[in-house]
């Protein structure tokens, strides 16, 4: 019934040769042991493709110096090298590259992160996280340089003297990278000979520390466009190119589903920002060979002929502003297996994600089934709830734009092109005692184009989608989409459109779990939209701080005055508070997760990694977007708008059309004036979603 599918991902790109293209692996030299150790374990020339046993999460090029991380799960053990401990000791110059989180919660100063013992170290496009370690990366004397769009974040640093966040004896050159090092609790956070700051697209942020000055240098080099920065008061020092813009330029988050019957596999991978065109490459023969380079979407389906146990080694570039980022694709390269035997183990007919929870209903209601054999929807884009509720996280300009439909037309002849006003919007279904109701949700992101709203956050419109308009255009290749333009129109803006009593009643339980999905699908797209440390403030919520920052000034000017107003200081202080709630729940999630997720300053959110997010980091991006600052909130304000419409109030106009679709976003806040008592976290439908769904 289903296409059967397999999901594999990557650290980034994906994308296969055929299968007259099978990966060979060749027999390794004589042994050769290199003077690196990733934890216990000493680099030779027999484990360097899979240093830890695990699948190839690190791996070492001895020809290039090449040290790759994939994001590996532990590293067992250390190495002793000069008196210091550490994780990852290197003996000889090395390039570190690809993805790794590194938390030891150590109390002892010679316990060090990376110890590179009288070697240069070269990070190089290097995603890295280090908490909790005597110290961060050290090098005895030699050289450390940061390079190629490094994002390199350190936090609670023991440090005492001559154990630094970052430190050597030697020069430090940090170039076209971002460095943030935070709550460092003593001695020097960054110590160098030389300390060059340098490129267009840099910066570095050191703050926090508990003893000891943040940045310490014989001689400090900025380069021409970069600036310094120093906050001495808060002991923050700051230093970025005047024009900084931390934008990511190859393609991430890969996933790969194998089609068993077929023989063929689809890959999809997170947009690139600006990005109009992706190339696929495999390497065979000793050399990359590009198999297209003229994709426009963010997914690829392979020729029928994978062969059955052939390995792939797959490279996904993207041309951004007329160039593409080949170095990064490259590095970033990954294997794909294909399978050999079935893997279907939750008997669903498809290979994916899913076949790991046998409990899955896959209680999919037919048009989606539909979707998804025909290649028009991803499987492993898709997701479900225990109580028949289910989710497409395919937007609709997608699903047109795959068909060849590029633009719709209303009855008046006017024109709107669906990646513009359409690529927000999504399928839900609620699929039901034999019934599937359909309807439509949304999640934006910041936008500033000018086809529709900008302003990010999700809408749930409790109004009916009747699909077999959109069936008549991607099936039956109906000319005329203004019937399908009118039925979108009348689920997402029409005021006086009629509810479905299905899905109202069904998100005015609360016991519903749909809110909760939708909620996380969301929080996940943000984090998969910009880079892990760059995903920028609202412009709501940057006109909050704003306005804050103007209140807190007329106060200090009222307090130093010769007679200060006190009833005038009151109400400003009124005003702050009641502006202050999105923004002392983003200082409630730093304290909590013990460092800065949403900086005020440069009014940003970092996360660590957007494939495995902390719960703080998830509350941060929903309150930042949504302006709930908890799940149970965002899931009660969807619940009050289902009762609202089942209200007395609803015979007005104005009440009617507020509660029609759920509006969950930074702004939104006081749409409905006496009825947004769910922003209070005591409010009894907050805390009854608490004890329906646990406090999340």
């Amino acid at each position: 019934m289903k296409r059967k599918s397999k999901i594999l991902t990557g650290a980034s790109v994906a994308i296969i040769s055929f299968a007259q293209f099978p990966f060979t692996a060749f027999a390794a030299d004589t042994p050769t042991t290199y003077q690196i150790w990733i934890g216990s374990t000493q680099v030779t020339s027999e484990n360097k493709d899979d240093i830890l046993s695990d699948g190839g999460s690190v791996k070492y090029d001895p020809t290039i110096h090449l040290l790759t991380f994939d994001n590996p799960k532990k590293i067992e053990g250390s190495t002793k090298s000069s008196s210091w401990w550490s994780d990852i000791l290197a003996m000889e110059s090395v390039t570190m590259t690809g993805t790794l989180n590194m938390t030891k919660n150590s109390n002892l100063s010679k316990e060090l992160a990376i110890w590179c013992h009288g070697t240069d170290l070269i990070l190089d496009n290097f995603n890295l996280s280090i908490t909790g370690y005597g110290g961060g990366i050290i090098s005895y004397g030699n050289n450390i340089k940061i390079q190629n769009g490094c994002d390199i974040k350190i936090t609670d640093i023991f440090a005492e003297p001559y154990a630094y966040s970052i430190g050597t004896a030697g020069n430090i050159v940090i170039e076209n990278s971002r460095v943030t090092v935070d709550n460092c609790y003593s001695g020097i956070a960054v110590n160098s000979n030389n300390l060059t700051i340098a490129g267009n697209n840099t910066y570095v942020k050191v703050s926090n520390i508990k003893d000891g000055e943040p940045i310490v240098t014989k001689n400090l080099t900025l380069g021409d466009d970069v600036q310094l920065i120093k906050d001495e008061a808060n002991g923050i020092y700051t230093v970025k190119s005047k024009n900084y813009a931390w934008t990511r330029t190859y393609p991430t988050n890969i996933k790969f589903e194998y089609n068993e019957k077929y023989h063929q596999g689809r890959f999809t991978w997170d947009r690139v920002k600006n990005a109009d065109r992706y190339c696929i490459a495999i390497f065979y023969a000793g050399k990359w060979r590009i198999q297209t380079q003229n994709i426009t979407t963010n997914s690829y389906i392979t020729p029928k002929n994978l062969k059955p146990g052939a390995t792939y080694k797959v490279a996904i570039a993207a041309r951004v502003n007329g160039k593409w980022d080949i170095t990064n694709a490259i590095r970033n390269a990954v294997i794909v297996n294909i399978p050999v035997n079935s893997q279907d183990t939750d008997g669903d007919g498809i290979l994916n994600s899913k076949d790991s929870q046998p409990n899955h209903k896959n209680n999919y209601p037919s048009v989606l089934v539909d979707y998804i054999n025909n290649d028009i929807v991803d499987m492993d884009f898709t997701e479900e709830t225990d109580d028949d509720f289910v989710i497409c996280k395919t937007p609709l300009s997608e699903i047109l734009s795959s068909n060849g439909v590029n633009n719709l037309v209303d009855d008046a002849g006017t024109t709107y092109p669906v990646n513009g006003y359409y690529d927000d919007w999504y399928i839900m279904a609620l699929n039901r005692n034999g019934k599937a109701t359909y309807g439509l949700y949304k999640m934006r992101e910041q936008e500033y184009d000018s086809d529709d709203n900008n302003d990010p956050g999700v809408t749930i419109s409790f109004v009916e989608f009747d699909i077999s308009k959109l069936n008549d255009v991607i099936y039956h290749n109906t000319s005329d989409t203004s019937d399908l333009y009118n039925e979108i129109d009348n689920v997402v803006r029409v005021s006086d459109a009629s509810y479905s009593s299905q899905l109202q009643s069904y998100f005015l339980d609360v016991d519903s779990d749909a809110p909760y999905l939708i909620a996380e699908a969301y929080v996940d797209k943000i984090a998969n939209t910009y880079s892990i440390s760059s995903i920028p403030f609202p412009t709501h919520l940057n006109d909050i701080y704003d306005e804050i920052d103007n209140i807190d000034g007329l106060i200090n000017s009222m307090m130093n005055s010769l007679i200060p107003d006190a009833q005038t200081i009151a109400t400003l202080y009124a005003q702050r508070a009641d502006l202050s709630r999105v923004p002392d729940a983003l200082t409630d999630c730093n304290n909590n997760f013990g460092s800065t997720i949403a900086d005020e300053n440069n009014r940003v959110i970092s996360i660590t990694s957007s494939n495995n997010l902390d719960y703080n980091e998830k509350r941060a991006i929903l309150s930042a977007y949504t302006a709930d600052t908890s799940f149970n909130m965002f899931a009660a304000e969807v619940q009050a708008h289902a009762d609202y419409l089942d209200s007395g109030l609803s015979v007005f106009d104005r009440w009617y059309s507020s509660a029609l679709r759920a509006d969950m976003a930074i702004g939104e806040e006081y749409e409905s004036g006496m009825f947004d008592s769910y922003y209070d976290p005591n409010d009894s439908r907050v805390v009854a979603q608490a004890n329906a769904h646990g406090a999340y």
